[in-house]
């Protein structure tokens, strides 16, 4: 696990590539290392995983001595592809898997990517044809960025990187902007910066006589389960204990991120089986209700495995006394992460390597829209499609955002023919006073909520599955891939630990794909489903077949217990420890981020959300942007000098 940089160019210099890896130092505190070359210089930041041995150093030079790599991740399989090339007539020098991926790199070309099984973004410098070749993972665990100025490409792991570099000038995508207040976080391949674009999930470049390529290898393509629902529970079991396997694979300590709910009990008690007893983790919220809370579970669960569990309660004031290091953590704006930073720090003091259950849901359609998804799919009628359409011939009319936001759930509701516009809906809700109101004139530019909804709805989903089936694949290209594992990879690496996640496995992956939709969620009556927090994995009907798969291997009444996950209570913070703070950062009418908010809707923001007891995310996700833009805006000044 590392950070990865590099910069190619006639005006390349060992410096730019120097500074890169200065700004990434937490993401490899144990190694640094640069190659360089009249027109290129690539480099990188080590966290030792495996082969935590001097020969594992990067940049890594190929046996032919053409090649030099930079790589970031794990393949977890590289003990099976070592022994395959050997057979072909390679010799290995190291124990590391970056020597694995280097040397199939220079046997396969760009298809060495179909052998991987792990996360990974890895850049390949060839000193003879002066071209680079660079990929990400299938589901893009880790993290690719590149800026193209003309004469210089310019890559690394994070943004915050590539602006510390001097040579990006500042220009703020106007468009993520509004994409962030929109769902709460930035759609790839957009990033905050307008220069500075990502790699996406599951394909490579190449770039030659700077001309820049790109191209798709991989994709979550359907395929048609044959086998009965039985098969089902014990073939996913199955693929689920050979992923595990796998990513157990360390040489530094390894633990697992214990919530309490089903996935990471899953995890559990497959590493459980194989005989290791897990050190466990987890936090719990001061301020957090019964129902917000699963840290009790979680305890429960490390003692029905003998586990060793660890647990810390975090407060508002802990929040408040590290909001600094959490915007300079994210890397870029998001309402995420919290959660993900407070339990990365406290774990990486028992742990360098740690499992997580994330994924799972967007497999197995572990929400309740999801479940709601399927409802709608099974009970449309008439009366929802022309309810639908009337809603939607009056939302470009309207410009009150009180009654945009009644017909956009209106839609919603009813809304089961278009699953594009279904999934944007259900992330969308939560924002429906920022997108109408915070943003200034020139970032909407006159937009109506039709329009703009229509241009959320660009994302490629297949177009011979059911409408549950394209809202799960529509939710791994967006709020997986752009949000959550975006978020958790900079922001665990943000304290040197490593997060893997056997969930997102493509082989785990494409078998739970190809299940029929009524195997993942199971509804007894026509009622609209609950939510999180407040009924059992049972009544929301989601996650049917791992929950059945494993029921009889978990605590008694399990399935009893009401889905929570990770909900911390900034309502509750924001209103009493972070009050001050807050009203501070809004107030500081100078800082970068103004010059995309209107001023007098923020304040408004501000007095509404302390006169109410709503619970919302309109409040956080200002601060938070606010507070990333002043970190990023910092680091390009200090770059010029």
């Amino acid at each position: 696990m590392c950070g990865i940089a590099g910069s190619i160019g006639p005006d390349t210099t060992r410096e730019v590539v120097e500074r890169m890896n200065r700004m990434m130092h937490h993401r490899g505190p144990d190694d640094r290392g640069i190659f360089s070359e009249p027109g290129a210089a690539i480099g990188m930041t080590r966290l030792a995983i495996i082969d935590t041995s001097a020969r594992g150093h990067q940049p890594m030079q190929s046996r032919c001595g053409r090649y030099w790599i930079v790589y970031n991740g794990e393949c977890y399989n590289f003990k099976w592809l070592r022994t395959k090339l050997q057979r072909e007539g390679d010799t290995f020098s190291s124990d590391s898997d970056t020597e694995v991926v280097l040397s199939a790199y220079v046997r396969y070309g760009p298809s060495c990517l179909e052998h991987f099984n792990g996360m990974y973004a890895f850049a390949v410098w060839d000193t003879v044809d002066k071209s680079l070749f660079a990929a990400r993972d299938r589901f893009g665990i880790k993290p690719f960025y590149y800026c193209s100025t003309g004469s210089e490409f310019i890559f690394a792991s994070e943004v915050k990187a590539l602006l510390s570099s001097g040579r990006i000038e500042w220009s703020v995508d106007q468009e993520a902007v509004a994409q962030y207040f929109t769902f709460g976080h930035i759609l790839q391949p957009r990033t905050i910066m307008e220069s500075v674009s990502a790699l996406m999930p599951g394909h490579y470049l190449t770039l030659e006589n700077n001309k820049l390529s790109i191209t798709k290898y991989w994709s979550l393509e359907k395929s048609r389960f044959e086998g009965d629902y039985e098969d089902a529970k014990r073939l996913i079991l199955e693929k689920l204990d050979a992923s595990v396997k796998m990513e157990m694979i360390s040489d530094r300590p390894l633990g697992l991120f214990l919530s309490g709910g089903l996935d990471s009990a899953t995890l559990l008690y497959l590493m459980n089986r194989h005989g290791i007893e897990a050190n466990t983790f987890s936090i719990g919220f001061e301020g957090s209700s019964f129902a917000t809370d699963e840290s009790v579970h979680a305890r429960e669960l490390a003692n029905f495995f003998k586990a060793k569990h660890t647990a810390v309660n975090v407060n508002g004031a802990m929040v408040l006394g590290e909001l600094d290091n959490y915007f300079s953590a994210s890397d870029q704006p998001t309402i995420d992460g919290l959660n993900t930073f407070f339990v990365s720090k406290y774990a990486v003091k028992d742990m360098t390597v740690a499992l997580s259950g994330l994924g799972s849901d967007e497999l197995f359609a572990g929400y309740s829209r999801h479940a709601r998804a399927y409802w709608k799919s099974k009970n449309y009628s008439i009366v929802h499609r022309m309810i639908n359409g009337m809603a939607g011939a009056m939302l470009p009319l309207s410009s009150n955002a009180t009654v945009a936001s009644f017909l956009l759930k209106v839609i919603y509701r009813t809304e089961s023919s278009d699953a594009h516009r279904n999934y944007v809906l259900s992330r969308i809700l939560n924002f429906p006073e920022t997108t109408s109101g915070i943003l200034k004139n020139s970032v909407r530019q006159g937009e109506s909520w039709k329009s703009w909804l229509d241009k959320q709805m660009d994302y490629d989903c297949s177009s011979n599955t059911d409408f549950l089936e394209k809202s799960l694949q529509l939710e791994m290209q967006g709020f997986m891939s752009s949000m959550i594992l975006r978020d958790s990879d900079a922001i665990s690496m943000s304290h040197s630990l490593e997060v893997r996640y056997p969930f997102i496995d493509h082989e785990v992956a494409e078998l739970a794909y190809s299940f029929p939709s009524e195997f993942k969620v199971g509804l007894s009556s026509k009622e609209i489903v609950g939510k999180e927090g407040t009924a059992s994995y049972a009544k929301l009907g989601t996650k049917k077949i791992l929950m059945d798969a494993m029921e009889p291997f978990l605590p008694k009444g399990f399935s009893s217990r009401p889905k929570i996950g990770f909900k911390i209570p900034l309502n509750v913070w924001l209103r009493k420890d972070m009050k001050e703070r807050t009203r501070s950062i809004i107030e500081d009418r100078n800082q970068e981020g103004f010059n995309y908010l209107d001023p007098d809707k923020i304040e408004d923001t501000w007095r509404n959300f302390y006169k109410s007891e709503r619970n919302d995310f309109t409040l956080w996700s200002i601060v938070a942007f606010l507070g990333n833009i002043s970190r990023l805006k910092r680091i390009h000044s200090e770059s010029r000098g």
